[in-house]
């Protein structure tokens, strides 16, 4: 998976379906000029220079996982492994937004919870 497809993925996810089971507390991501906050945290993570934690919507006390370099190339790996037919969209160029929200059940949870 290249740069660019993570960060599209990401973004995708937060401003989509995963809205409604999962938030993340993005003040402190780095600041680049002509990027929205959510391209800067995606940037943030796959750089490894920051870490956010995502938790329940309904209720924020309750941590789901992590964004991390670390968890997202172990997310790849189980999205790839376990998933290609979603694997198989994004190589292909016609993943959505339920491609977006299983990635990112696979680098938060290791597993799909919701959906």
């Amino acid at each position: 998976m290249n740069k660019q497809l993570i960060v599209d993925l990401l973004v995708t996810a937060f401003e989509s379906i995963s809205f409604y089971w999962a938030t993340v507390s993005i003040k402190h991501v780095t600041r680049r000029e002509g990027m929205s906050s959510y391209e800067n945290m995606a940037l943030d993570i796959i750089e490894g220079k920051n870490v956010f934690i995502v938790r329940d919507a309904e209720d924020p006390t309750e941590i789901l996982g992590v964004l991390s370099v670390k968890t997202l190339k172990e997310g790849i790996a189980l999205f790839k492994g376990s998933f290609p037919e979603f694997y198989g969209q994004c190589s292909d160029g016609e993943w959505d937004a339920e491609t977006a929200d299983v990635f990112l059940q696979c680098i938060t949870m290791k597993e799909i919870v919701f959906g």
